[in-house]
């Protein structure tokens, strides 16, 4: 039996009703909550692991304060005699509160590697997403919702934010970990690029690799460094030091190779990769002695550069793997290879919920937090003669409450 071929072709406008069908059934309110519940479950600790811990070297003294899991608990309200109580969604519209959990984070305090304390320190309040695992509305029961004076046919998925009820609204965007491929003219010039949005948890970066087809030089753009580096030579600073393993790393096929002679020629004073690395540091950390200079570059290289690959030394010779990747792909357009992508397809677009967005905002606010804590850490080394200060004395529990409160309260959408 023979089975005839289909020709099926699938526009736009059918991928928008394939969305609406999902929406409709599932409601968009739910994938606000599950994006939520994988933040508070596994991407919250994520972002904290990429901190690690905080150093204060003294000339006598070495504090270090190692940073453990993070965990929210029930949402709850401190009053004004400093009794922590449950609430409910509805106390916090009443109220005019904001539905929040405290945030807390496992430590431990070690001066001259010796352990002094460990425990849990309050960090913050994180606002509580309604319906969401944290919420206490969690899987209640239509006569339980009722009691507690909320609507059964509420589907959840919005804050209360000072007695306000506020949405986060998602966002159409790029995909990300996808490279997408662009022919752009700048100036007298025309370029193929490859691009991708290297994205982990809260962290977001665009890195290109640029085709310039009058020069025909391979340059690689990422952020921290003022302008692009050959490509050439970043290879050789991820590790793949030999001319012949840098072209078969970009490709098998001889006319991309060809297409590298001059980014060769452009990187031949840099043979080895401590001279890569120092090239980079130089351009990131310019007129600075050069431990600085290898230290910052092999900063941008490791968490910078492409992080959804990994963020450890270990991970440089998979990322100089994925730029040969790139560079084959905009060679590829110049010798019509290939077309260029679509970038307002919907297959290269993604929708980013609640979660993800609350995860950049939580990253920065923790990583503020942590500079406090060491500037306040450092200060109380210093001033040794003073009674010492526990940790749970020294954090600043509004940065990060502050922060987040302040971003949702500023939701375009109010209900």
């Amino acid at each position: 039996m023979t089975v005839p071929s289909l020709n099926i072709s699938i526009t736009n406008k059918d991928l928008e009703y394939v969305y609406y069908l999902l929406v409709s059934k599932r409601g968009l309110a739910q994938h606000h909550i599950d994006s939520y519940n994988e933040l508070v479950q596994k991407d919250i600790n994520k972002i904290v692991e990429e901190v690690g811990d905080l150093r204060v070297s003294l000339p006598d003294l070495r504090h270090r304060i190692q940073f453990g899991k993070v965990f929210v608990e029930t949402p709850s309200v401190e009053e004004a005699s400093g009794a922590q109580n449950p609430v409910y969604p509805l106390e916090a519209r009443l109220r005019n509160i904001t539905y929040s959990s405290p945030l807390f984070l496992e430590y431990k305090e070690y001066k001259n590697e010796r352990l002094m304390h460990e425990g849990n320190v309050k960090i913050g309040a994180f606002p509580v997403m309604v319906k969401s695992s944290l919420c206490r509305l969690h899987n209640a029961r239509s006569e339980e919702l009722i009691s507690a004076g909320e609507d059964p046919r509420d589907p959840g998925g919005y804050f209360i934010v000072n007695g306000s009820e506020k949405v986060i609204v998602g966002l159409e965007d790029f995909a990300s970990n996808r490279i997408f491929t662009e022919k752009k003219k700048m100036g007298s010039s025309i370029f193929y690029i490859s691009r991708v949005f290297s994205s982990t948890v809260g962290y977001r970066t665009k890195v290109e690799v640029r085709f310039n087809q009058q020069n025909k030089f391979l340059r690689v753009y990422f952020p921290g460094i003022g302008e692009d580096i050959p490509f050439v030579i970043l290879m050789r600073a991820l590790g793949i030091e030999k001319d012949v393993e840098i072209a078969l790393g970009t490709s098998v096929f001889g006319e991309v190779q060809n297409e590298l002679f001059k980014s060769f020629d452009e990187a031949s004073g840099i043979i080895d990769r401590d001279q890569a690395i120092d090239f980079i540091g130089g351009r990131a950390a310019y007129g600075q002695p050069k431990e600085i200079r290898m230290r910052r570059a092999e900063y941008l290289l490791d968490r910078v550069l492409l992080p959804h690959i990994g963020t450890s030394s270990d991970d440089r010779l998979r990322k100089a793997y994925y730029l040969g990747k790139m560079a084959e792909r905009a060679v590829a357009i110049k010798l019509g290879w290939r077309r260029a992508d679509d970038k307002d397809h919907y297959k290269n677009k993604r929708l980013r919920f609640a979660g993800p967005l609350i995860a950049e905002m939580f990253r920065q606010a923790f990583r503020r937090m942590v500079r406090d804590l060491k500037y306040q850490v450092e200060r109380a080394d210093i001033k040794r003669s003073a009674p010492p200060r526990s940790v749970a004395h020294l954090v600043s529990t509004r940065l990060i409450s502050e922060l987040l409160n302040h971003a949702i309260a500023l939701s375009l959408i109010h209900i």
